[in-house]
Parts: C-alpha cells; structure tokens; sequence
C-alpha cells in the first residue's frame, strides 16, 4: 500500500473512500451483487457474513472522518464535502443484495470529482501517513506468527495471564491489520499503544513477558511497530521507550491530576535518555 494509487492518495479517509468508490465502479458489466463485489476489494469470503460485514463497517466512518478533517482545515461552508451527502446516500447499499449496475449508474460523477478534489486537498494538509506495503506485509506476518507461538501446545508454559495478555493484543493488532486499506493505520497505532498501556498498568505481565522467548520476541516487535509509527502518545516519547519501560531501572510514577480523581503513568527515564 502505498501513498499514492491510480491518481488518489491513501493516506486520508477522502483517498481511501474514493479508492473503494472507484474500485466498484470499475465493475461495470459484472452481474450479481454489490456485495460480492466488495467482499473481494476486502479480500473476504463472500459467504462469511459476519467477516463480511467486520471489514465492511469502517467505510460507514469515513464520511465523518472526511468531515472533520475539513472543519480542521477550517472550512465550515460546505466546501470539499457539499456532495459528500450524496455518496453517503449510496453507502448502505454496499452490505445489500443491490446489483452492482444500477448502483455504479446512482453514483453521481460531480460527486466522486468533489470526492477526489478533497483526498488531493487532505493529502497535502492533513495527510495521517501510510506504511508500505513491504512494511505492512512484515507486520501482518509477525503478528501471525506470534499468534501461532502463544497458542501452540509445545511451546514453553506461558502463565495464563501473560498468554490471555499477549493473545488480547496481538488479536487486536490483527483485527486492525485487517481493515487497514480502509481505516488507516490509526486502529493499529491504538493497538500498539494500548499494549503498551497494558504493560504499565500490569506490572505482574511485566515482569513474566521479560522471562520468556515469546515474551522477548513479541516486545522486540513492539518496538518495531513503534518506530515504524515514530511515536508513542500518552507520555511514551519513543518506540525506544518500550525497552526502558520492561527494564529493572524503570520507575513508574503515579501522578494525580489536579481533581485527585485521575491517576496517569508516567515513565521517568534515565537522565541519559532525557538528554
């Protein structure tokens, strides 16, 4: 997956509506449902219904994600998204037993124009980011494969809290790697830093994940993941954190907000890694 495809951009909800949008339209002459049609741009079996409609739902997002990607650009006039309505419109139809024809023909031209005009706008001023899809595959592929480590019976004895904890957020990783040609990469950056969150709120899995092979393996690709996002949010400055975070020397300090109703983590690091 690149940034750009076939004239649009991926790295924003516009681009990547408009990549689904434009990959029916290409259908034309092609008999049978719409559904089956996008059960394929979704690489899912079309008899799966309940993948079907999982991989399918983030498209019902991206009108509102597109909206407020313009209102932050400061545009409250309509402009970019005045026939967004439109397509939107079109949208519920995709999860239907609809024919592909007669909806490529209810798909108003000035609006897919609009549509498009807006992807080139966002990718200059609000472009979210997008990995490669050498980058991607590496991470779809490690993700699975540790998947398969913790559930195999030969494997070294996980505690059943470390497991339960590393199978939660790998699968949540993977759930985000599924729908990334149409969510972005936001799913699997909130993935990443739940993890993350999980480890300082979980000192018990801390200190388990450091003393096993799959607990080394998966946070070595944490720490890839994160680089390949650049940074951490919630107090985490760097994808080079997560070491000092497992670390003996790590401190995690409880801070309360100024209602004493809050607690936050907050990682001190070294003086070294401060400079």
């Amino acid at each position: 997956m690149s940034a750009m495809a076939e004239g649009y951009y991926l790295d924003n909800p516009a681009g990547r509506l408009y990549c689904v949008l434009s990959k029916l339209q290409r259908q034309t002459g092609r008999k049978g449902p719409l559904m089956h049609a996008l059960a394929e741009i979704l690489h899912v079996d079309k008899n799966d219904r309940a993948e079907f409609l999982r991989r399918a739902a983030p498209i019902f997002d991206l009108p509102a994600q597109i909206r407020e990607e313009v209102h932050e650009l400061g545009f409250d006039d309509g402009t970019y998204v005045e026939l967004l309505g439109e397509i939107e419109k079109q949208l519920p139809a995709l999860i239907t037993g609809t024919g592909i024809e007669g909806w490529i023909r209810s798909l108003r031209a000035d609006a897919m124009h609009e549509l498009k005009t807006c992807n080139a706008v966002l990718h200059r001023q609000r472009s979210q980011g997008v990995v490669s899809g050498d980058k991607l595959e590496s991470i779809r592929e490690q993700v699975s494969s540790l998947i398969d480590d913790v559930l195999n019976p030969e494997a070294e004895n996980l505690a059943p809290d470390l497991r339960t904890f590393l199978l939660e957020h790998l699968r949540d990783m993977q759930s985000a790697l599924d729908v990334y040609e149409i969510a972005g990469s936001k799913p699997l950056q909130k993935a990443m830093e739940g993890t993350v969150g999980g480890l300082v709120l979980q000192p018990q899995v801390q200190e388990k994940i450091t003393k096993t092979s799959v607990g080394k393996k998966f946070l070595a690709f944490i720490v890839t993941l994160g680089a390949v996002f650049g940074t951490f949010n919630q107090g985490i400055e760097a994808a080079e954190n997560v070491r000092e975070l497992l670390s003996p020397e790590s401190v995690v300090k409880q801070v309360e907000d100024r209602d004493d109703e809050v607690v936050d983590a907050v990682i001190i690091p070294d003086d070294e890694d401060a400079a």
